[in-house]
This record gives C-alpha cells, sequence and structure tokens, in this order.
C-alpha cells in the first residue's frame, strides 16, 4: 500500500508537468465524484484512471484524495474492522502515519 501510494503521486506530479496551461490544473480533478472511475472533483475516493491501486489494498483501505492548484494530499485509512495506521502522504513527499483510535 505505502508503496502504491508512492507511485500514485509520481503519477499525480507527472499530470502537473504534462498538463496545459489553457486547462484547468489537474489536481483539481483527482477524485471520483460520480462513481464513473474518473477525476472530476478536488477531494474524495481517488480515480481510477488516475491511479492503479491494486484490488487487495482497496480491499483493505480508503484511498483519498484532497487536491488543488498547490498541493495534494493523499490518504490510506484502514477499512472498517482492520486495525492498523492511517498513512498520509502530500505533493512534497512529506510522509505521516497515525492511529486513528
Amino acid at each position: 500500500m505505502q508503496l502504491e501510494l508512492m507511485a500514485c503521486a509520481q503519477a499525480l506530479h507527472a499530470l502537473a508537468f504534462s498538463a496545459s496551461p489553457r486547462d484547468d490544473h489537474p489536481w483539481l480533478l483527482l477524485a471520483d465524484a460520480d462513481g464513473d472511475g474518473d477525476g472530476d472533483s478536488a477531494s474524495g475516493a481517488i480515480a481510477n484512471t488516475i491511479c492503479d491501486i491494486s484490488s487487495s489494498t482497496r480491499n483493505d483501505f480508503t484511498i483519498t484524495v484532497v487536491g488543488d492548484q498547490g498541493r495534494f494530499e493523499l490518504r490510506a485509512e484502514p477499512a472498517t474492522g482492520a486495525h492498523s495506521d492511517t498513512l498520509t502522504l502530500d505533493h512534497l513527499g512529506r510522509q505521516s502515519w497515525f492511529d486513528d483510535e
């Protein structure tokens, strides 16, 4: 899960570098608000088309993102009933682990 989040962060940076200046900033469209798998919102569940997160990680963790024009933060929260820490990873590569309990 941690490696997948790090790879996802790299993919988000690649989106920003390859984006046209005429388009909306790609970090505003990282989350899937309507459940179709495409990025259409700045916050919520990470879109399948943005980051390829394995089904085993998606079963064990809820992967969410918050983005704006200058930053993003990925968050992996353990699924209900699983005892594990939550991991956050931001646009600068800073990682934080914390226990929600």
